[in-house]
């Protein structure tokens, strides 16, 4: 193997070509010791700028991998220490986990076989899904696969850790499936320390199962991530093997729960629940792609070294130093780039620079690694089974059906161009099979909304377009029969791809980039969305539907007119905005009614509560498209969305909300916004359930001025000229019969408007 690297370092020598150029900055590890111990430490290290190369792309001189400047906000991850000399806690040092479960140093987690913790018990919430089956092993659907993947080809090159029989390929019929080789200790004490700590026997699993969880797993709906304990135990620690995970996740989702006894899904660090859910789903749907770790000698900057891939992260090494590393969750797929056979190219999106909205921004990157034909096959193989693991997919060996709807008159009409280079590619690595539909006209998308079908089994659909190309598909779907879209809306999570001249669906939702997109597509971050149902008194009986908002006044005035300067492009916002506030006002005068929430939540930054009623995630899982192919084709019953649908039918009615639940007022008004997602409302949240009423009025000249300055500062609420209220329900009836609503940037003619909100009525693919 050593001869054949060397000679490979040689020919690319010869020949001039070159890996990618990668950062230096590396650093001695000291929990990576010399004859493979145990333990080890990866860090989760900032990446270059570098842009990654398409999918499929043909040869490249450097192709745009991570760097490694660990030391940039590097987030020590450790796994199992054991000692030498069969010592089953054997790792030096301690740290603890703060309320979030990350690490409070960069020492090594000591981990022990005789922890003990305070045990509580769980009442698990309630479902929203009707009927639901949390247990995956008695699922009898034809998509049999999804619980055991095929054994994997193997090329006996790389060496697998932490299990029996070194290089051996599992069987296509070994129960725990995976479709790769079985791991083996390199050390008698390895396997020992690791059995005296989490193996469970099949009696110690049933003994398992009924373990009450830890005080850290108590999640009401508006809590934050549960607080560990110190012995916590994280699930991809390299002690608990993948059978024993599933059985664990398994127990953790019919509690709803993240965390069971003294092993967690919630990874070191991590700051979103909604992940840890996540996690806990594709543990318990089939056992892990991996079962400890694998690795392999490769060639990187045109130098041996070793790199090494368990569930959570993908890191090499030459000699003791760390060079680099991934997180897995970035990574989505690895293929052997054309041209270049003694490749393997890793395809990852790094995450915005920054936190909270600007870390959605996400880039795609590449990382290429000089090896045997061969073992490039075995890895990208196993690569590509994880990320289907990970997105909650079948195996390679079923094709994941995704539905794409193109609408090439949108914005700059580029709707085209972004699908075939920066969607497409990434689609054909992830191998998924796309039906593609362009509209031809107005109203195309409301068409295809009413003639949609649940059993083509799409596992989501994706609108290359403007926000009004969702909206379209929207209004279509919800006019069919009720029985009809609630199965549809649980099932098919919405994603836009915008191509449109502005993009509020996605910068409110949380993909504000078509990388970000694309991303959260392959990786299928699902995540509930709210929906705002409307009618107008000119046509009572016609329900309207929004995902972002509805605004009256400048807002309308901006709808009616901005047709007429489309070719300002997205300055015309801004121009009509200046013209109807500032130069050219009309007069907007009438009535407000709402229903505050009762009672009236504190207002905050949706990163500050993004985890407050998270626990729904578990139910937004349920509705898997995989999981239900239909009661008459020998599958489970589709779930079906169990919200309450009057607010669909008749949003604000009268029977729902008393004269005595209504607040009211009257007045002159600049604007009065009901916001579900879009950028304008400061502390609005995608699915909490409510609607955020902006209200700003007309003044005096000294309020007026007063507001232009705390608008400036981004302190425009404390003006008095300002009210926010988290609401259910609002009626707006205006004094102008000319006046109109702008719905998702649609014009919404003849007041008054009843509004109301819809909890977690759709799905989107979104990581917010």
């Amino acid at each position: 193997m050593a001869h054949r690297l060397q000679q490979h370092d040689d020919d690319i020598r010869d020949s001039g070509a070159m890996t990618p150029r990668l950062g230096d900055g590396s650093y001695d590890t000291n929990s990576y010791g010399g004859s493979y111990a145990d333990s080890y430490a990866t860090h989760y290290s900032a990446m270059s700028d570098d842009v990654g190369t398409p999918p499929g792309s043909g040869p490249t001189g450097d192709a745009g991998a991570m760097g490694s400047n660990t030391s940039s906000g590097a987030v020590p991850y450790s796994a199992f220490s054991d000692a030498m000399g069969g010592s089953s806690t054997g790792a030096s040092g301690a740290s603890s986990f703060d309320s979030y479960g990350s690490y409070a140093n960069s020492g090594a987690q000591r981990f022990g076989s005789d922890l003990n913790v305070d045990m509580n018990s769980y009442t698990s919430s309630a479902s929203a899904l009707s009927p639901r089956s949390s247990d995956a092993d008695s699922n009898p659907l034809g998509h049999s696969a999804f619980f055991g993947a095929a054994a994997a080809p193997h090329s006996g090159q790389f060496e697998v850790r932490g299990g029996s029989d070194v290089g051996t390929p599992r069987s296509p019929g070994s129960a725990s499936g995976g479709g790769l080789p079985t791991p083996t200790p390199l050390h008698g004490a390895r396997r020992s320390a690791a059995d005296n700590r989490s193996v469970l026997s099949s009696s110690s699993q049933q003994q398992h199962a009924t373990v009450p969880l830890s005080p850290g797993s108590r999640l009401s709906q508006q809590s934050k991530l549960s607080t560990l304990s110190k012995g916590s135990t994280f699930v991809g620690q390299k002690g608990l093997s993948r059978e024993t995970a599933r059985e664990l996740a398994k127990t953790a989702l019919s509690a709803r729960a993240t965390s069971i006894g003294d092993v967690t899904f919630e990874q070191p660090g991590e700051a979103n629940l909604r992940d840890s859910i996540r996690r806990v789903q594709a543990y318990s749907r089939r056992e892990a792609p991996i079962d400890y770790e694998m690795s392999a000698k490769m060639l990187y900057r045109r130098r041996p070294c070793e790199i090494r891939m368990d569930r959570d992260v993908i890191s090499w090494y030459r000699g003791q130093r760390h060079k680099g590393s991934i997180d897995t969750d970035d990574v989505v797929g690895a293929e052997v780039p054309a041209g270049k056979p003694g490749y393997l190219r890793i395809h990852y999106f790094t995450q915005g620079r920054g936190s909270g909205a600007k870390a959605l921004r996400r880039k795609p990157r590449t990382a290429d690694f000089g090896c045997a034909p061969d073992v490039a096959a075995v890895w990208v193989q196993a690569i590509q089974e994880l990320v289907r693991w990970q997105a909650r997919a079948p195996p390679l060996a079923e094709k994941r059906r995704i539905k794409v709807v193109v609408n090439p008159h949108s914005g700059k009409r580029r709707a085209r161009q972004i699908w075939l280079a920066d969607v497409k590619p990434f689609f054909d690595l992830g191998q998924f099979e796309c039906v593609v539909e362009e509209t031809t006209h107005s109203g195309h998308g409301i068409e295809m909304g009413r003639q949609y079908s649940a059993d083509d089994g799409f596992e989501a659909l994706v609108f290359i377009g403007g926000d009004g190309t969702l909206c379209e598909f929207m209004n279509g779907l919800l006019s069919r029969p009720e029985h009809e879209w609630r199965e549809i809306v649980v099932s098919t999570p919405l994603s836009l791809i915008s191509a449109g001249t502005q993009n509020a669906f996605g910068v409110g939702v949380g993909i504000p980039t078509v990388a970000a997109a694309v991303y959260c597509i392959l990786k299928r971050k699902i995540r509930p969305l709210d929906v705002i149902t409307a009618t107008a008194a000119r046509e009572p009986s016609k329900v309207h539907y929004a995902y972002c908002g509805v605004g009256w006044g400048v807002a309308g005035d901006i709808a009616a007119e901005s047709e007429r300067y489309r070719w300002l492009g997205t300055a015309r916002y801004l121009f009509l905005k200046a013209k109807r506030a500032a130069f050219l006002p009309k007069p907007h005068s009438g009535r407000v009614r709402y229903v505050p929430t009762d009672p009236q939540p504190r207002l905050c930054k949706y990163d500050d509560i993004r985890n407050d009623g998270a626990l729904d995630q578990f139910e937004v899982e349920e509705g898997n498209v995989y999981d239900a192919v239909g009661a008459g084709a020998g599958g489970l019953e589709r779930k079906s969305w169990g919200g309450f649908g009057g607010a669909v039918r008749s949003p604000a009615s009268a029977k729902r909300y008393p004269e005595a639940a209504w607040t009211r007022e009257e007045g002159r008004y600049m604007v009065v916004g009901v916001v579900n997602t879009a950028p304008d409302g400061a502390y609005a949240h995608p699915s909490d359930g409510n609607l955020d009423l902006i209200i700003s009025r007309k003044g005096g000249l000294l309020r007026s001025l007063q507001l232009i300055v705390l608008y400036l500062v981004g302190r425009e609420f404390e003006s008095p000229l300002i009210s926010y209220v988290k609401v259910k329900a609002v009626e707006i009836d205006c004094d102008q019969p000319d006046d109109c609503c702008n719905m998702d940037g649609e014009v919404l003619p003849g007041g008054p408007w009843r509004m109301e909100v819809v909890p977690s009525l759709f799905k989107a693919l979104s990581e917010k």
